[in-house]
């Protein structure tokens, strides 16, 4: 007989949200169109792949509008972040940035954050929520380099049929032959 008053054992704790965080590319189309396809340089589009693959969903840090949903229409636009002739002060866009981000995710709930940008994107760490973390998988790599990583990453990521990344990419880790 099934006892009803026994809850079992307790649950595991549910793994906290993964959500990429994708910077722009200088490289756009010349006509209004959604984010996901206003950026057309071979970073932009690996990292999308391997969020796609590896993350419950992505943004993109938009050096203009700070932080853009993927399906977002916006017109093309030339703004370098860090350039002081055409770019927003760097720490007034990073709070533009994380209030965008609070705005859409609750910052008293774990959220984990995987940042495929260059540094200056990756200021945006530095006032985030206590409860959230973060990983920057292709620090330190130069470009070439980011870009064999999120070949093999997402390559094994399509192997072992996984959701998330798997170990052979963890963060700062060698890329995956």
């Amino acid at each position: 007989m099934l006892d009803r008053g026994d809850p079992g054992p307790p649950a595991a704790p549910a793994a906290p949200a993964r959500v990429a965080l994708i910077g722009c590319g200088s490289a756009k189309r010349a006509v209004p169109c959604s984010a996901r396809d206003l950026y057309t340089g071979a970073l932009f589009r690996k990292s999308v792949t391997f969020a796609e693959a590896t993350c419950d969903q992505w943004l993109v840090l938009s050096a203009e509008h700070a932080l853009l949903h993927p399906d977002t229409v916006v017109a093309p636009y030339d703004t370098r972040l860090g350039d002081r002739r055409t770019g927003p002060p760097i720490w007034e866009w990073v709070d533009r940035v994380v209030a965008s981000l609070i705005s859409r995710f609750d910052a008293a709930a774990p959220l984990h954050l995987v940042l495929l940008a260059g540094a200056t994107y990756r200021t945006v760490t530095v006032r985030l929520p206590p409860a959230w973390t973060h990983e920057a998988p292709m620090q330190g790599l130069g470009i070439g380099r980011q870009l064999a990583w999120l070949n093999a990453a997402t390559a094994a990521t399509a192997r072992t049929g996984r959701s998330s990344a798997p170990a052979a990419v963890a963060p700062h880790g060698p890329i995956p032959r």
